[in-house]
């Protein structure tokens, strides 16, 4: 006897064999990144950022395990917000494991039952159940359409949420699984998924991190006891800036001169270099203070939450969830000039007598493209100078070497008035006058100057708050 299957059957039979095998949570090597409320130093903020990565995976028997990568927490490994681990089984079951928890005591997802399904799971010794609830097209990581599997989960004590797996994309929406360090409403949202640059990225490094060559930074580190000043000044200067062929990564050499001023005049120079080396996802080098920014955070790195453009102000901080008795770090980064400040504060005990030192980095000054050769001669004249913002503008002299007069070709300046200097290799200054811009091409003649003899000198341009340093060479006659 033969038997006919009606054909819609067979179609949505062929339908769910073809897409069941989707709706995996997480794919190995994936780095996934979501939104979510939470805290940020012991502040509850809308638009926080954190990140998961699969980073191995291994097959046992028919089991496939997707390990997570681990964060830290005083110094202690600790679960990611779904856990250390994912077991996919072979009927569609998925179940995510944390820290010192076991195949009973996990949380389960069943992506192969039929709607309507019900099924239970214990965490932390209280009971959940699961209900299949919808199977529709939604709009996921902000701008894509896909196929959504909704489980609706609730318990005894009130407790009621969703998760939400994309068939194309994975886990979309859900509260976290393993939620110590997170806020009691948290809801983790997918926003972007860097393997395939799917959705929108929220948290770019290429943004934060955007120099020219010439560009200055300027620094004060600062190692200190308590009512002690700060040390130094470390300025950075951009020598190279190399691009790499498909646009993923950018290297920057950086000339660092380290420079302490003795009694306000005399200085002590110091000269070192520097590299950094920037991704979509991660900055490395031993450029200093860039060592956490891997998103996700790697297995070895602090648990820190990323909280970009808090505040609305361009900017990007990069700090524990909560503030406890032990050490503590923050940083911040400012959208085109990198790192504008680094914190470390110790706890209020002592070693050997004397308090816990705390540490700070601050960026105090950025000059956008001013062209200075690899060396430290004249960086401690603009240690003087007034607290700068970012520039867009470039100077540019000629002739140089330059015997009687100067052309000034200033493009993108801020039409005005400006303060010119001259200053020797020595700091003295032999020129200084007010000129006014009204055009890209200035004409600033230096012919009636009996002080400016043959040798090398500074160029100073500066207004209220922009400043470009060139460097000047003057002939014999």
């Amino acid at each position: 006897m033969r038997f006919s299957i009606p054909v819609s059957l067979l179609i949505f039979t062929l339908a769910f064999s073809a897409t069941a095998q989707n709706f995996q949570p997480f794919k190995n090597k994936y780095k996934y990144q979501y939104t979510y409320t939470g805290y940020i130093m012991n502040q509850i903020n809308t638009e926080l950022i954190h990140g998961i990565e699969v980073d191995s995976a291994v097959l046992i028997g028919s089991d496939s395990i997707f390990y997570f990568n681990q964060l830290q927490v005083e110094y202690a490994p600790r679960s990611n917000f779904f856990g250390d681990s994912l077991i996919k089984k072979i009927n569609g079951e998925y179940l995510f494991l944390g820290s010192n928890y076991t195949q009973t005591d996990t949380v389960i997802l069943k992506t192969q039952e039929i709607l309507g399904a019900l099924w239970t799971f214990k965490l932390n010794n209280i009971l959940y159940t699961v209900h299949y609830n919808s199977y529709e097209e939604e709009l996921v990581l902000t701008n894509q359409m896909d196929y959504v599997k909704t489980f609706l989960v609730e318990n005894t004590s009130g407790f009621k949420d969703s998760i939400k797996i994309s068939e194309k994309f994975g886990l979309v929406y859900s509260f976290p699984f393993f939620d110590n360090l997170f806020f009691g409403s948290s809801h983790f949202n997918l926003t972007y998924i860097l393997n395939t640059k799917t959705g929108i990225n929220k948290l770019n490094f290429f943004d934060y991190f955007n120099y020219d060559i010439g560009d200055i930074l300027i620094y004060q580190p600062n190692l200190t006891y308590p009512n002690r000043p700060p040390v130094g000044n470390d300025i950075f200067k951009v020598l190279t800036k190399i691009i790499s062929l498909n646009g993923d990564t950018v290297t920057y050499l950086f000339s660092l001169c380290h420079i302490d001023a003795f009694d306000g005049s005399i200085y002590s120079t110091n000269q070192t270099h520097c590299k950094l080396i920037v991704t979509e996802c991660s900055v490395n080098g031993d450029f200093p203070y860039t060592y956490p920014l891997t998103f996700p955070p790697n297995k070895y790195g602090e648990y820190l939450t990323f909280a970009p453009n808090m505040n609305n102000n361009r900017s990007l901080l990069i700090a524990p969830p909560m503030v406890f008795e032990a050490p503590v770090s923050s940083y911040s980064f400012q959208i085109g000039s990198g790192l504008s400040s680094y914190s470390f504060s110790g706890n209020s005990g002592f070693n050997d007598g004397m308090p816990l030192p705390s540490k700070g980095y601050a960026n105090i000054r950025y000059i956008k493209q001013s062209i200075l050769d690899d060396d430290c001669n004249g960086l401690e004249l603009i240690l003087d100078t007034k607290n700068l913002q970012t520039s867009s503008g470039k100077l540019l002299v000629s002739p140089n070497p330059f015997e009687n007069s100067i052309l000034l070709n200033a493009s993108n300046l801020t039409v005005g008035n400006w303060n010119l200097r001259i200053v020797s290799t020595l700091g003295v200054e032999v020129h200084t006058s007010s000129i006014v811009i009204s055009s890209s091409n200035q004409q600033i003649d230096l012919s009636n100057l009996p002080a400016l003899t043959a040798g090398i000198y500074f160029l100073t341009l500066e207004n209220e708050g922009q400043v470009y340093i060139q460097k000047i060479v003057k002939n014999n006659y």
